[in-house]
């Protein structure tokens, strides 16, 4: 994540999922967005493979602006844990960053204790984190607000102050997502959860350091609203799941958050001009 001036670039964050089955097309579809990273100036890829590929992937070139990463680390350093892989491993793979926590995994019955000791872990290996938070139902109380401050204050506890700038946070409202959502998310949505989220992690890590913590929205993000979570939503990304593996449909987002990124860019130019 890296900032301009008082202007952040935003982060798009590719989860492939367990997409695509082929090596070569997963550095296909790699390649093609390597080729649309060449050119950023006020965004970021993240993109998360299966983590079969990402040893391979890390072979090819890797620009300054795209990173690599995976969907999800164990709870367990090393040991007789078959199937499981950690985040040190990861690490040693070539993965720059973690999802963790993630909606999917919560629903296989991944526990609040599991994310905290799974972010716990990454950030000891020093891998960036990116937790996934947000309620599965919206009711008209507010009461969602406090499934979302228990997940974020449970994955933060004993995570120092220092390890924020490792830190990232999606939203996912999950009855916004998929095929059977109860309605589709809002920029206001998004926006006024994002205010709040950064206030709880303010209490975890300080609010000098929360205001550095950059927030994502991630939920059915497509080529069609992405525009408008990154601009009236003000996210600091997007988290991006079954677009990202639409190089056309990524191409688009692209160029929206890079058109979004220079017009923020010439407006604070503007404004210091004029102060």
């Amino acid at each position: 994540m890296r900032y301009t001036g008082m202007m952040r670039d935003s982060i798009l964050a590719c989860n492939w999922k367990m997409n695509p089955g082929r090596r070569h097309e997963a550095e296909t579809l790699y390649q093609g967005l390597v080729a649309a990273s060449k050119a950023l100036k006020a965004s970021e890829i993240w993109i998360a493979p299966p983590t079969p590929f990402i040893d391979g992937l890390r072979e090819r070139r890797i620009f300054k602006r795209l990173s690599l990463g995976a969907q999800d680390c164990s709870r367990f350093t090393m040991g007789a844990h078959t199937g499981e892989v950690s985040a040190a491993m990861l690490k040693e793979a070539g993965a720059q960053f973690v999802i963790v926590g993630h909606s999917e995994r919560r629903a296989m019955g991944e526990s609040d204790t599991d994310v905290n000791t799974k972010v716990q872990y990454a950030l000891k290996a020093r891998i960036t984190v990116l937790l996934c938070v947000g309620e599965k139902l919206r009711d008209g109380d507010g009461e969602y607000l406090a499934v979302i401050a228990s997940q974020v204050r449970s994955a933060l506890m004993g995570v120092p102050k220092s390890a924020s700038c490792r830190l990232v946070i999606a939203y996912e409202p999950v009855w916004a997502i998929g095929e059977h959502a109860a309605a589709p998310a809002t920029p206001e949505d998004f926006r006024s959860v994002s205010i709040y989220i950064k206030k709880v992690v303010s209490e975890q890590v300080g609010a000098g350091a929360a205001l550095s913590v950059p927030v994502l929205y991630g939920g059915s993000v497509s080529k069609d609203n992405a525009m408008g979570f990154l601009d009236e939503g003000h996210a600091d990304g997007l988290l991006i799941g079954r677009e990202s593996l639409k190089l056309s449909a990524m191409k688009t987002i692209i160029a929206d958050a890079e058109a979004l990124g220079r017009a923020r860019a010439q407006r604070s130019r503007k404004h210091e001009r004029t102060r």
